[in-house]
């Protein structure tokens, strides 16, 4: 089932956005509204939960290994940090986005 997940993840990465871009994810992200800021976090904690334990690298060179003890609020931080600093990146798909913040944060040894 897992690895159902993974391909149909890495397929939304490779193929486009699936439901939007960084831009869209910054929007959600950076929203006051509650159901925005569930939208960010479970997108975000998708990708996450997928790749995190696909830390073997055959899904690329982006991957990311994170430390026990790392929250969901904390990678959203991580995420929103990126898009800000990067707004260049902002039009590459949502889900590209995240696993490229997390992979620059959070490398694996």
């Amino acid at each position: 089932m897992k690895r159902a997940i993974a391909v149909m993840l890495v397929g939304m990465v490779v193929s486009g956005p699936a439901w939007g871009n960084g831009n869209r994810l910054y929007s959600y992200c950076k929203s006051e509204h509650f159901s925005a800021q569930g939208f960010c976090k479970g997108f975000i904690q998708g990708v996450s939960e997928v790749l995190n334990g696909a830390a073997d690298g055959r899904f690329g060179v982006l991957r990311f290994c994170l430390p026990d003890g790392v929250n969901l609020g904390q990678e959203q931080d991580v995420v929103i940090k990126w898009l800000t600093e990067n707004p260049q990146e902002r039009h590459l798909p949502a889900s590209l986005v995240v696993i490229s913040a997390l992979a620059e944060a959070f490398p694996c040894k």
